[in-house]
């Protein structure tokens, strides 16, 4: 059953599902939520596709049987990765990696805007009708929206739409309550996959840079744009009001802030509860 709020301590399992937001070198939402629950096992990979994550959660069912007492959490990726299964493991493209990996003869041949944003909505939708027919619990999230803006048409009926931020946030979260805004490009594909965007909160991005709790400038890492773990506890409030996530789970999140933004973010100072997964 999809979820609209959070209560971690009734599970007994985890299972986490997503790119490097999901799986990072500080901790991510699914460690702070797999604080509260005993067994967690976090299956996201840095520069996963959608087409890995959907892979991932059939296997991980197939694997251990998803039950009453599990949570299933997915934060889909970016919209346009390209996922392969080459020599016995899965090959992925990170961040914007897509052309060092593939060249641009091959993207000029192959890759396709709208054709990714057609073959990611399908995806997903099978995998949320996949999920409704276990006995488990499952939210979905993304990490940024599938949408782009029209350009054109706002140059035209628009002109300084986009100056300030918020106003593109307000036609993306309008699209997870199945409003199609006609400054959006690709019209069509969104309305034909609608109830997608309905069972999926409004992505990282735009909730927090929408509520400036995302800081733009400075990252860590060297302008990494990964969500801290303030920052994203912070969106799992704003998405999921209602939560009772435990006061040590926020404790736990907190902790590693000043490692993070003092640029101590090594692999020394956070290793992830998640027990070793086994994969295909």
């Amino acid at each position: 059953m999809r979820l609209q709020t959070i209560n971690p301590s009734k599970y007994k399992r985890l299972f986490a599902f997503g790119c490097s937001f999901t799986r990072y070198y500080w901790p991510t939402w699914a460690d702070i939520l797999s604080q509260d629950i005993p067994y967690y096992e976090n299956w996201g990979w840095g520069g996963a596709g959608n087409l890995y994550i959907s892979n991932a959660i059939m296997e991980a069912n197939n694997r251990h049987k998803f039950t009453k007492d599990d949570l299933i959490v997915v934060m889909w990726s970016q919209k346009g990765r390209e996922d392969r299964y080459v020599n016995n493991e899965w090959m992925v493209t990170p961040g914007a990696m897509l052309e060092e990996r593939y060249g641009t003869d091959w993207i000029k041949r192959f890759y396709d805007d709208r054709g990714a944003v057609i073959r990611d909505l399908a995806l997903i939708q099978s995998t949320q009708i996949y999920l409704d027919t276990l006995d488990c619990d499952w939210i979905n999230m993304a990490i940024n929206s599938f949408a782009n803006g029209d350009v054109d048409k706002i140059r035209k009926t628009a002109p300084g739409y986009f100056k300030g931020k918020a106003d593109w946030n307000d036609v993306i979260v309008e699209l997870h309550k199945g409003t199609i805004s006609n400054l959006l490009k690709n019209q069509d594909v969104l309305t034909c996959y609608k109830d997608v965007f309905l069972k999926i909160e409004p992505s990282v991005f735009n909730i927090l840079q929408d509520t400036k709790e995302y800081r733009s400038r400075g990252r860590p890492n060297n302008g990494d744009g990964h969500p801290t773990p303030a920052e994203i506890l912070k969106y799992l409030d704003l998405v999921f009001p209602n939560n009772t996530i435990s006061s040590a789970a926020r404790e736990y999140a907190v902790s590693f802030e000043e490692q993070i933004w003092s640029q101590k973010t090594t692999t020394e100072i956070f290793e992830s509860k998640s027990v070793k997964i086994a994969r295909l």
